[in-house]
């Protein structure tokens, strides 16, 4: 008897992370051919009851942006897995918050990207597709432990063209630029 209580406590407390872990959303992306998902391109997955036009839209936003990238720096040489989903509800499956466009989940095994359609452009894709290339060319340990976020954000930010990213330092000019205070100097209240 104190056996049977034993294992059924173990089992128990198995239970609740290993129930966890396969509700999770990497476990969506692992599997998502099996979750309603069929690929409709090269590491492309989309949802099964996607329109037609709704896939093509997704799939000249990929080609554009990897157009991009080739223009920038070079042809890509990454490949992410890429899930499009519907909606906020579908992109929630998969790791996306609400209102989130998309991301790019970077692991030491392979890269996934979500794009959530309701909220779809060139310029997300474009963003999230380099983080993936980034992680290609340097390799996931360095982009880890030797990459700054604010370096790869800025990379990604390259090839964004939405307009809270659109900055053009020649019309700030150089004197606003010089009296910009330093990393060590924070802006003073009222300073901008």
């Amino acid at each position: 008897m104190r056996k049977l209580i034993k294992f059924m406590l173990f089992a128990s407390a198995l239970a609740v992370p290993v129930r966890a872990l396969c509700a999770s959303a990497w476990v969506n992306r692992a599997f998502v051919g099996a979750g309603g998902y069929v690929q409709i391109d090269d590491g492309v997955y989309a949802a099964r009851g996607l329109p037609p036009d709704a896939r093509q839209r997704a799939l000249a936003a990929l080609h554009a942006a990897r157009g991009r990238i080739a223009a920038t720096f070079g042809v890509p040489v990454a490949r992410p897995m890429t899930i499009i989903a519907a909606d906020d509800h579908e992109a929630a499956r998969f790791g996306l918050a609400d209102d989130v466009p998309g991301t790019a989940f970077i692991s030491p095994l392979r890269t996934e990207v979500v794009l959530n359609l309701a909220h779809f452009s060139i310029d997300v894709t474009a963003h999230e597709l380099i983080h993936a290339e980034v992680a290609q060319r340097l390799g996931f340990w360095t982009r880890v432990f030797e990459l700054p976020v604010w370096f790869d954000e800025g990379v990604a930010v390259q090839l964004d063209r939405r307009e809270p990213y659109l900055v053009d330092c020649g019309a700030i000019g150089a004197q606003r630029i010089r009296e910009l205070p330093g990393v060590h100097a924070p802006l003073s209240p009222g300073q901008h």
